[in-house]
């Protein structure tokens, strides 16, 4: 009785240090890649030619070695209060091919900014023009295909138009 007790005392103390198991978030597959930029993230495995997606309210289940982890990040979208009045400013064609023509109607001169920018946040182009030049003419024959964003600012940052513009080939 005794043995008992001092076994199952001895049993208590260790269960003490002991650690369980814990799962974490893995994936066994024999090939995969993540990539990703500033607005998404790609994540893929091979190994698996069938999976089945649950999702009732807000609970989202994916049977298979791949658990998906959804990350939505804003994308800027001016409201009509932070553009500036007195500009009407179009871009075309879009999509383009080799010009992407910018047309600016305003009533004062100033300085302004044109940018293009890649899905990753990286500056491809950039060129300074006088508000009321009418046309900004961007040659974008050796950007490659893909969306773009073309930002409109003034001298001081504020901003004037921002579009999105599909470069195709």
């Amino acid at each position: 009785m005794k043995k008992n007790f001092l076994l199952l005392l001895f049993i208590f103390e260790c269960s003490f240090f002991a650690s369980a198991q814990q799962l974490s978030p893995s994936v066994i597959a024999s090939a995969g890649d993540i990539s990703g930029s500033t607005f998404t993230t790609v994540e893929w495995t091979l190994g698996e030619f069938a999976v089945e997606s649950v999702s009732s309210g807000n609970q989202f289940y994916t049977q298979g070695f791949h658990q998906p982890v959804l990350i939505a990040k804003e994308f800027f979208s001016p409201t009509k209060n932070e553009l500036v009045a007195g500009y009407k400013i179009t871009a075309f064609p879009n999509p383009v091919l080799s010009v992407l023509q910018v047309r600016i109607e305003s009533s004062t001169e100033e300085k302004i900014f044109l940018s293009v920018i890649d899905l990753n946040g990286k500056m491809i182009f950039t060129q300074s023009a006088n508000s009321i030049a009418g046309f900004i003419r961007v040659n974008m024959a050796s950007v490659a295909q893909g969306m773009y964003v073309v930002k409109i600012r003034k001298a001081n940052g504020q901003l004037l138009k921002m579009f999105k513009v599909i470069k195709m080939q």
